[in-house]
């Protein structure tokens, strides 16, 4: 079992949220188009389109649209730290990007990647924005970048550090990490010793609107930001997750287990 207090939870996990391996080609028309704010502004007119098509209330395409742009924004502020001001301590449940020094990474690549993957599991419609995204990312190539990589790595780093970062926010004293492996899986358990989940969204926790409302003073607590886009980054490599307040801690316990076949494909 590993222990983790406050002080020593984000020094462990300071790794970025998605990167892309540069091109060594001469042509690099991609990072034309990648610089222009035309592309960015195309793949919200897709998601608008979506949206319409998708026949979503008022309030709910709000959030279809901010939830990515969040996801988006992060990445290119870390890029542009001067120039753009970080929403950590702005946003209930929001965990912050950490700082990438790699020449390599293409950051306006990599935002525009965050939106679509996020902006999908918002939508019902998901086959439209993967057929745009894949269709995009086809004339990239065309256009030089000679190869995308998605560190799988990362996006899991970025989607425990979301629960880690809940479960530090919300214990008391003490968060509990434990790993767990045998031939056939790996399980990694994070619990807290705080009020745990509410029974209200213990069974829609994941859907990335809920508000829970706090015991002790009757108001609502958001929580659909910071566990969606964990559960969304964790899911989508190939783990499998549950909810439930922790027996033996007193507060909340998810339990994150992968197939070992599957986490060595990652």
């Amino acid at each position: 079992m590993v222990k983790f207090n406050s002080k020593t939870i984000f020094c462990v996990f300071l790794f970025s949220l998605l990167f892309f391996l540069n091109s060594c080609k001469t042509d690099n028309r991609y990072l034309d188009r990648l610089n222009d704010t035309a592309l960015f502004n195309e793949a919200m007119q897709q998601l608008t389109d979506i949206v319409v098509y998708d026949i979503f209330s008022p309030p709910v395409a709000s959030r279809v649209y901010v939830y990515p742009t969040i996801a988006a924004y992060s990445i290119i502020q870390k890029k542009h730290p001067n120039k753009y001001m970080s929403l950590e301590g702005q946003l209930t449940d929001y965990i912050d990007v950490s700082d990438y020094s790699d020449p390599n990474i293409i950051p306006n690549l990599a935002a525009l990647h965050a939106f679509l993957v996020v902006g999908k599991e918002l939508i019902f419609s998901e086959n439209k924005i993967d057929a745009y995204r894949e269709n995009l990312y086809k004339e990239l190539r065309e256009e030089g970048l000679s190869r995308r990589e998605l560190n799988k790595s990362i996006e899991i780093v970025y989607g425990l550090r979301n629960f880690i970062g809940n479960a530090n926010k919300f214990s008391k004293k003490k968060i509990f990490i434990t790993i767990k492996s045998d031939s056939e899986i790996s399980q990694l358990t994070i619990e807290d010793d705080g009020p745990g989940f509410s029974k209200d969204i213990l069974n829609k926790i994941g859907e990335p609107y809920i508000k829970s409302l706090r015991l002790n003073d009757g108001k609502e607590s958001g929580l659909g930001l910071g566990i969606f886009i964990g559960k969304t980054l964790l899911e989508k490599n190939q783990a499998k997750l549950l909810f439930r307040n922790s027996i033996t801690r007193g507060g909340a316990e998810i339990k994150i287990e992968w197939l070992n076949k599957n986490l060595a494909d990652i």
